[in-house]
Parts: C-alpha cells; structure tokens; sequence
C-alpha cells in the first residue's frame, strides 16, 4: 500500500523505536557525506526521491504499528543524522552549503519537516516476500554484486558470523585499509571476511566467488563450533605481528 508521510512522522517512528533501521536483509550504512547531502538537498529543494519500503507488523497487545525496513535503510539515517546535527551539507547543497539542520532558518526547517515522501508498507510480510520485493526492487536500479546478493539471499550462521566479524575488526579497514572505502560500499569486507572465514573451514583455496557462495550455502544452517574464535584469534595475531612490525626496529632486519 502506498501513502506519503512527512519527514516528521519517519523522524518520530525512528525516535519510537517503531521504525527499524538495521533489518537483517538490509546492507549497513554505507552512504558517504556527498551522497547524505545530495539527499538533503534534494529534500530542501523538494524534489522527489524514489519510494521507501516497510514491512508493517500490528502488535495487538499495545495496538501499535511496527516496521522495519526493506529499501531506503540509507536515506532514513541520512535524514535522521541531518535532523539529529550529525553532520553539515556540502557544497553540493549550494547556499545551504556548511549547514547543520540547527543552521536553517524556520521556515527552511518546517519545509524539511513536512517534505512527504512515498511509502510502501507490505503488511504482515513473510522473509520470503520480503526478500521477493528486495530483489525485485534492486533488479531495477544498480545490480547487485555478488557479495550483496548473499548477504540478502542468506540469513543463517555463516552470513550472520561474516556480518559481525566485518564489524568488529573494522580496525582492518578504518586504520589498516586492507579493504577501500570504494569496495567497503559494495561489501568488499563482509566478502574479504567470508574467504578468511572459508579458509579456516575447509583450508586455503582459490578464494574465487565460487567458493564463496559454496560456503555460504554448505554452512548456513550451522557453522562449526569455535571458528568464530579461532577467526578471531588469526586476527589478533595479524594485528600483533603488524604492531612488532612497525614498532620494533628489530623485527624490520638488518640496515
């Protein structure tokens, strides 16, 4: 069902609680400055921008509604950390450039507040027409790659371990860049993390995609006991050899 809410009810669903961001099927906040002010932007200079899609679930206990989202996860935070002062527009906003939503006047403020955007609410939607409606939204505008496309096709150990791993050691990517910020937009570390991870179960391969989407699928339904941690610990000792490596003169060899 479609319908157009304002910017004011998506920010107080958020602000409820009642609007769930981070869905399993839904891809991390990947969105750079740039792409959060072009969206800013376009709200602002009430432009449209393409529909977002909730699956509305009725709690019949407290009568209230429940969503969670299937597509427009990044333009949600983008519209919630401007509104919050998160960050400032940039020169693409053009005179709104440098701004925060505290630096606009009132009347630019209510405008933002009121924009109406088009929402899709998919009622009591199973996982399986959930993902039906992901994929077939996404078919349709940038294609998936093949990272993307496990990460929403799966939802079992395997997926969720790379997820959560990609996550906590974002020290490889934040500080070591052992994946680009360019590839991070495309999952590149969740993909980088599944190789690591297959490596450990079935020992080194090629680590082509082929292998990847076999783990993916062979593990799904469970994953071996105490390779998280054993995940983890070659991680750990990565980063301690890394550490010697560039702390100690010795560990460098001879001059």
């Amino acid at each position: 069902m479609l319908e157009q809410y304002p910017v004011s009810d998506l920010l107080t669903w958020m602000g409820e609680n009642t609007l769930v961001l981070n869905a399993e099927f839904q891809r991390r906040a990947v969105w750079q400055p740039p792409a959060k002010a072009y969206l800013i932007d376009t709200i602002l200079r009430e432009r449209p921008m393409p529909n977002i899609y909730l699956r509305t679930k009725i709690n019949l206990k407290t009568r209230r509604a429940y969503r969670e989202v299937v597509d427009g996860q990044q333009r949600l935070r983008a519209i919630r950390e401007f509104a919050h002062g998160e960050f400032a527009l940039g020169k693409i906003a053009g005179e709104f450039a440098g701004m925060r939503y505290a630096d606009l006047d009132a009347e630019t403020q209510a405008n933002f507040l009121a924009y109406r955007t088009g929402v899709v609410q998919l009622f009591n939607a199973t996982d399986a027409e959930v993902l039906d409606v992901f994929h077939r939204i996404n078919a349709h505008s940038l294609s998936l790659n093949r990272q993307e496309l496990r990460h929403g096709k799966y939802q079992g150990e395997f997926r969720n371990a790379v997820f959560a791993a990609a996550k906590k050691w974002a020290v490889l990517w934040d500080k070591y860049r052992a994946v680009g910020v360019r590839d991070r937009v495309r999952m590149g570390d969740d993909e980088l993390m599944a190789q690591m991870l297959g490596a450990l179960l079935e020992g080194v391969q090629d680590g082509g995609q082929r292998a990847t989407d076999k783990w993916y699928a062979n593990y799904d339904e469970q994953l071996p006991k105490g390779v998280v941690r054993k995940l983890d610990a070659v991680i750990e000792k990565m980063l301690v050899d890394r550490l010697i490596s560039v702390t100690d003169p010795l560990s460098r060899g001879p001059h």
